[in-house]
């Protein structure tokens, strides 16, 4: 066998392997209007924390998605102290996650980010790998994180200025500044219990989601249930993307939510995410039936 074949040999397998790794699937955790745990069921907060350190060292997941309502009342210390011990065992561990203010995280006489700030400020993340950057101390940030060859910008909007210029200058100008990421849009309000846009997820579509041509999904908490739709969008370039919205909130289950999360598996073979649902307190897997917590769509990757 020849020098040449035996480089060939190599290169094909070297090949075949990266084509299989980048179509392996890979995970991504989603926790959603926590709030009643850091208030009444703290036990429900700690299993959660340690569960996320030991499933993320397992490769049970790659990323843990936590679209607000961290607390349920912002001048109560004593809740985020819960919250806070419970994601420093994430930070200790270095699992890669992001989170944003909810309402009930900000609102104390009025719009008031300072308590949230001074727990879940930039500083805390400034230095992980991860964490992209932010605007107003963590008001809004990015994360990009990486599965093989599919890269992703995970964009938080905080509670209460979403609709701001200011707010969507800066979440356009991060967007167009990563193009090729493929792009999730995270809110706490989108999505009501009816599956429909309130009006202020309608400004935000019109103002970030359509005009970038990357987002392929928005994720929202706030209103108590789950739903989920998909709206075909033009893109600049005259073609079309799906773009799909997934509303959840479970803290109508007992104790205030039982712990459940939701699960999201990407197959890049398959062209399809698995959304599911799991509680690691009570290891139960349906709340409202199948079809609402469990259900797989197809979605399209930017490689």
């Amino acid at each position: 066998m020849g020098l040449f074949t035996v480089f060939l040999l190599i290169s094909l397998s070297f090949n075949c392997f990266h084509a299989e790794a980048s179509e392996k699937p890979f995970t991504m955790v989603w926790l959603s209007d926590p709030q009643y745990y850091a208030e009444s069921y703290p036990q429900i907060y700690d299993c959660l924390g340690d569960w996320f350190v030991k499933n993320y060292k397992h490769n049970s997941f790659g990323y843990l998605i936590v679209s607000g309502d961290i607390v349920d009342t912002a001048s109560c210390v004593n809740q985020w102290e819960v919250a806070s011990r419970n994601f420093q065992k994430l930070d200790d561990a270095n699992v890669p996650y992001g989170v944003l203010a909810g309402n009930h995280d900000v609102i104390t006489n009025g719009l008031n980010y300072s308590i949230f700030k001074s727990y879940f400020g930039a500083s805390r993340y400034i230095d992980k790998p991860w964490y992209g950057g932010s605007m107003d101390d963590n008001r809004n940030h990015y994360d990009l994180i990486s599965f093989s060859s599919h890269d992703f910008i995970i964009l938080y909007l905080g509670f209460g200025s979403e609709t701001s210029l200011e707010t969507t200058t800066w979440a356009n100008s991060v967007l167009e500044k990563y193009p090729n990421r493929n792009a999730i849009l995270v809110l706490h309000e989108y999505l009501d219990t009816d599956g429909e846009m309130t009006e202020k997820a309608k400004i935000v579509s019109d103002s970030i989601v359509l005009k970038n041509d990357n987002v392929f999904m928005v994720l929202c908490g706030h209103y108590h249930g789950a739903q989920k739709k998909f709206k075909m969008v033009c893109n600049s370039d005259g073609t079309t993307r799906k773009v799909l919205e997934i509303l959840s909130d479970y803290q109508k289950a007992p104790n205030g939510g039982n712990g459940f999360l939701r699960f999201l598996k990407f197959c890049p073979r398959s062209g399809t995410l698995k959304v599911s649902l799991y509680s690691p307190f009570t290891k139960k897997d349906s709340y409202l039936g199948e079809g609402i917590d469990n259900f797989t769509e197809t979605i399209e990757l930017i490689d």
